[in-house]
Parts: structure tokens; sequence; C-alpha cells
């Protein structure tokens, strides 16, 4: 069954690779810190910060990524963000802010607060690099080479935290259950 598993795994990363061969190398680089960065590190850094502290405040601080795209266009891009965007903004996060309350102000870790705020960054990525791709390439392609990438850094990840929780080099099928 694992030797199933992994020739299967083996098949899919040989066929996403043969697509992603025929992108240029630009588009490809972009898509590959969309896939990464975009859509699997998100996630994986909201569930480290919601295992290391309560899902209100984490959301609240992910949540921010909209605020931290509208400050880059504002300093960075140097273009007039509109009123009534800064003024969504201001009701989103204080709306947000009134739902979660205090929440466990004791329950809250450094480290989650940390990881909590890298996917607020990775968040904010996300958004631009959607922006900027949409542009180019139609949604359902940009985010099918997305999740391609996604699942390639998922399976480089799991196949060497797997070496590394078994002490071997060998490329091992991690245990689902």
């Amino acid at each position: 069954r694992g030797s199933r598993m992994l020739a299967e795994r083996g098949l899919v990363v040989e066929e996403t690779a043969t697509v992603l061969e025929r992108l240029q190398a630009v588009e490809r680089t972009y898509l590959a810190i969309f896939g990464v960065c975009g859509l699997a590190g998100v996630q994986w850094l909201y569930f480290l910060s919601i295992h290391r502290m309560s899902v209100g405040i984490a959301l609240l601080i992910e949540y921010l990524g909209p605020l931290l795209v509208a400050l880059w266009v504002r300093f960075v891009r140097k273009q007039d963000v509109r009123r009534r965007v800064w003024v969504a903004l201001f009701l989103s996060v204080t709306g947000l802010t009134m739902i979660v309350g205090n929440g466990d102000a004791n329950g809250v870790s450094k480290i989650g607060l940390l990881f909590a705020s890298i996917s607020a960054f990775t968040y904010a990525i996300y958004l631009l690099l959607a922006e900027h791709g949409a542009g180019k390439r139609d949604p359902i392609s940009l985010l099918a080479y997305g999740f391609s990438f996604a699942t390639i850094f998922w399976f480089v990840l799991a196949s060497g935290l797997s070496s590394l929780r078994h002490g071997t080099s060998r490329l091992r099928m991690p245990r689902v259950m």
C-alpha cells in the first residue's frame, strides 16, 4: 500500500513538473511564490498560530493583510487610496476587534503572535500577487498553477519532515492516522 501511494505521488509530481516546464522562467517564479507563499504559506501559518492562541485573535491579526495592502499601495506604489477603502478597513478591523473582545489575552503566546503576523504578511502578498496574476491569466489557471506549486511544496516538506522524524534520508510516507 505504501509503495503504491509513493508511486502515485511520484506520478503527480512528474505530471505537474511536465506542465510547469512549459511556463516561462519569470512566470514560473511568480507562480511558485504565489503558490508557496500565497496559498500554502497563509494556511500553514494560520494553523500554526491557532495551535498556540485563540482562533479569534489569530484571525484578527491575519485579516490585517488587506490593511497591509492598502499601506503598500499608499507608501510604496505612491498611489492614492480612496477614503472609502480606509473607512472600510477601519470598520472591518473595529468589527473584528469587537467580536473577539479581549479574547483569551492570557493565552496569547509570542510565537503564536509571530505566526499570525507572518500569516497576515503572506495574506497581503497573496492579495497583491492575485491582483497581478489576474491581469495576465484567467483565475482558474492562476489557481491551478498556484495549487500545483503548493502541492510540490507540501510534498517536499512532508517528505523532509518524515525523513527527520524517522532518522533516515530515505523518502517515506508520513502517516495520515
